[in-house]
């Protein structure tokens, strides 16, 4: 039987009509790359993020290989992160011809737990890219300074991370340098577009000319081999105005999951995400792991007839196809990740739900339990 057009959607972007009159002034100018409104994005994120540097680029993929890049990943290294999680973090280390780490992950923040990074330190990692999952803070102040033991090169991967607090202030950019995704299903979408945040200077302006096909901003000359990479300015505008309003789309993403929350009480079948207390989450994903007998493809059918929307939220990278092949990492070096793997679920999750439809996901999903 085929799936019916789903009535609850999983996400949806907060992109607004508010920006079409910054959108007919960009089509009016004829400037629709490198122009004002980039510039205008960018400042917005180091204002929000408390950073001198933001590098805007096409996607948050770009945005990570080009980060990468600037660290000096490349042939012959070793890449430290987490298995749990989405494909383009390994795929970046990939293409740029280092070996991926995969390690495995706790169960509540899905930060990197000792037992990993104690395995990790015999590998010799040269780098370490840590990984804040669906929004959540990983435990950044332990891969600190476990990356400065082993003397490697640590960076953010905070596709998600966009609008959560940690004790009043923004997560993203911890340290040397991060980045995020504009991708439709993050907080804050551009249609596809990335950034690399950072305090370091040289690093930003190599991220810079490594997006603009290796030409240096200030007296354009060819430094090396680059890419295109920029971000255009129609979806800077869209990305510009969400930056203006983003407390708002925080405060009602927050309102949804303490919603799930009231109404997804604890049970025997199921284990509820949740923030530490002096963390305000920006709720970049809703999900439910599932326990006991609960068969995840049979919930997630039966959600779907019903007209909601769900799907499997992350990934145990290394149990990917490729990664199968090519790594042979087994489930007892990364049973957590694994786990988490077969029991996911992602709710609907977005600023637009209504309590009517909280009500509705939370009576298929019991329903079906």
């Amino acid at each position: 039987m085929a799936e019916p057009e789903p009535k609850i959607r999983l996400a949806s972007p907060s992109s607004s009509v508010a920006s079409l009159p910054a959108i007919r002034d960009i089509l009016q100018s004829g400037r629709l790359t490198q122009g004002v409104y980039r510039e205008k994005f960018e400042r917005a994120l180091c204002e929000y993020f408390q950073v001198s540097y933001a590098v805007t680029t096409n996607s948050g993929t770009s945005a990570l290989l080009a980060m990468l890049r600037g660290l000096g990943v490349g042939p012959g290294h070793k890449v430290a992160l987490p298995d749990y999680g989405f494909a383009a973090t390994a795929g970046a280390v990939e293409v740029l011809g280092a070996m991926p780490i995969f390690l495995d992950v706790n169960n509540d923040n899905f930060s990197i737990p000792q037992n990993s990074l104690d395995w990790a330190a015999t590998k010799k990692p040269d780098f370490v890219i840590a990984v804040h999952q669906f929004g959540l803070p990983c435990d950044f102040a332990s891969l600190q300074r476990w990356a400065k033991e082993i003397n490697a090169v640590l960076a953010e991967d905070s596709a998600c991370a966009l609008g959560t607090m940690t004790d009043g202030e923004p997560l993203g950019c911890s340290g040397l340098a991060a980045i995020l995704s504009f991708h439709p299903r993050k907080i804050v979408t551009t249609g596809e577009g990335g950034a690399v945040l950072t305090n370091d200077e040289k690093l930003a302006e190599f991220v810079r000319a490594y997006g603009e096909h290796g030409f240096s901003v200030s007296d354009k000359r060819l430094l090396f081999p680059g890419m295109n990479y920029r971000l255009p300015e129609i979806s800077s505008a869209v990305g510009l105005e969400q930056m203006e309003r983003i407390e708002s789309i925080i405060a009602a993403r927050v309102r949804v999951g303490a919603k799930y929350r009231e109404r997804l009480r604890p049970h025997d079948a199921y284990f509820l995400p949740q923030a530490s207390p002096d963390t305000i989450w920006n709720h970049q994903t809703f999900f439910i792991a599932l326990t006991g007998g609960a068969k995840r493809a049979k919930i997630i059918a039966a959600m779907r007839q019903a007209g909601i929307e769900c799907n499997v939220p992350a990934r145990s990278i290394s149990s990917l196809d490729y990664y199968k092949k090519q790594c042979a990492v087994s489930d007892e070096q990364v049973p957590n990740s694994r786990r988490w793997d077969k029991c996911a679920i992602g709710l609907p999750c977005h600023e637009f739900l209504s309590e009517d439809d909280i009500e509705k996901v939370c009576v298929a999903l019991l329903e079906n339990l």
